[in-house]
């Protein structure tokens, strides 16, 4: 089961956070949010996703996983999310909040029209309707394989 943890305030940390239950979740040690969110910012290299700075910052750090990067189509984007719920895998799943700028939840399940969510910017656990969340979905999706 997936414990979310609260970001640090102003660390813009929501992907390390969400890393860290899911390698958790599997049974990994997690480096700290503020060791991955540095070695993020220190190492950023233009025009670089939020997922590939999180897949090098796991190498830097020794931590012996990274995430697959998939970009399905938003049409196809169900059928994806489904297929990772079947075979238990959190999925990282990065949307919009306002005009560039957004947000990294893990997603679990389905729960008939909804999506199970564990949010970094709260530490909570809800269910988000499915329509405004694929409404809202940036593009990728990060799983640890």
């Amino acid at each position: 089961m997936i414990r979310i943890e609260k970001q640090i305030p102003g660390q813009n940390g929501c992907i390390p956070v969400c890393a860290r239950a899911v390698l958790r979740v599997r049974g990994l040690t997690a480096p700290s949010e503020k060791a991955l969110t540095d070695v993020m910012r220190r190492d950023a290299v233009p025009g670089e996703s939020g997922f590939e700075m999180l897949n090098r910052s796991l190498r830097t750090l020794g931590v012996g996983a990274a995430f697959t990067i998939f970009k399905p189509n938003r049409s196809d984007l169900l059928d994806e999310l489904n297929m990772h719920f079947r075979e238990q895998r959190p999925v990282l799943f990065p949307h919009f909040v306002a005009q560039n700028l957004f947000h990294c939840i893990v997603v679990t399940r389905f729960r008939g029209l909804e999506i199970e969510c564990h949010d970094p910017a709260t530490g909570l656990s809800d269910y988000r309707e499915t329509s405004s969340l694929v409404g809202i979905w940036s593009g990728d999706l990060a799983v640890l394989h």
